[in-house]
């Protein structure tokens, strides 16, 4: 295969043939994807976690994995890109989204500019993404919908009850990422990428969040998802500044059998968020 799988998981009723009511939502990364399969009822039937080498090695992974040559009734897939901007609907010019980016940083000619609607915080979330990753989806993921991580975060965060609570952060972690948002209430004031390369280089970038909003590490309550445990060199060094710190619970918009209970609910968040984008 194409790529190794790392993780699956599958749940007993899953008999392995899917249904025209089943949908699929995909997540690629630098290097990674990961998939699910929800029914109609949004009960998970299986999870696929892989590592890819290469722009063929994930086309290969298209053409050889079982159920990614399957129909489905709907298909969304969501990349992990570093480059993104948030327009308010008001000031948004669909002319000047190329623009958007540029001020930030500079665009190659190989990244396409991409955009995703998010009708409850009325913004516009401007992203760019390599020319070469979106053609694979669009030759292998025909008439899927495609959107931004930060676009699936957001939708799962707003949906679940933890972000309406008093002023709250939230670190999102995805192969290298990280993905910093504040809500106060369900008002959301911040939400950055940062790519970092060492425990020391993740606490920064929290910190600078903290210290930029003049927040109390011991009043602001933070919740971490993504594949971070307690047991990493980041947890502990988080905790030591961060006294108020929680895995995010697993999703209530899902539903999940016996065998997701043995993993870590704040796994694969952003995935499981993917289901909820429109």
């Amino acid at each position: 295969m194409g790529g190794k799988i790392k993780l699956e998981i599958s749940d007993h009723n899953f008999s392995g043939k899917i249904s025209p009511q089943h949908e699929l939502s995909i997540l690629i990364g630098v290097g990674s994807l990961s998939y699910c399969i929800i029914d109609e009822q949004r009960q998970l039937l299986l999870l696929r976690d892989l590592d890819y080498s290469s722009s063929q090695a994930l086309s290969d992974l298209f053409l050889q994995d079982e159920y990614l040559r399957q129909q489905y009734r709907s298909i969304r897939a969501g990349i992990a890109s570093s480059i993104f901007t948030l327009i308010p609907n008001r000031l948004y010019n669909i002319a000047e989204k190329r623009a958007y980016l540029q001020q930030i940083v500079p665009i190659e000619d190989s990244v396409d500019i991409r955009t995703d609607e998010i009708p409850p915080l009325s913004v516009v979330n401007v992203y760019a993404e390599q020319r070469d990753i979106l053609d694979i989806i669009r030759k292998y993921l025909p008439g899927s919908k495609i959107f931004h991580i930060t676009t699936s975060i957001l939708n799962g965060l707003l949906s679940q009850n933890t972000a309406a609570k008093g002023t709250t952060l939230f670190l999102h972690v995805h192969t290298g990422k990280l993905i910093v948002t504040l809500f106060q209430e369900k008002s959301l004031q911040f939400i950055n990428l940062f790519n970092y390369q060492s425990a020391k280089d993740f606490l920064y970038y929290v910190m600078l969040v903290f210290d930029q909003f003049s927040l109390t590490p011991e009043e602001v309550t933070t919740y971490i998802s993504g594949q971070l445990i307690k047991e990493s060199e980041i947890y502990p060094l988080l905790h030591r500044y961060i006294r108020n710190l929680h895995f995010l619970p697993s999703p209530d918009f899902i539903k999940f059998g016996q065998k997701w209970k043995e993993q870590p609910g704040h796994f694969f968040f952003d995935l499981f968020s993917l289901t909820l984008c429109n």
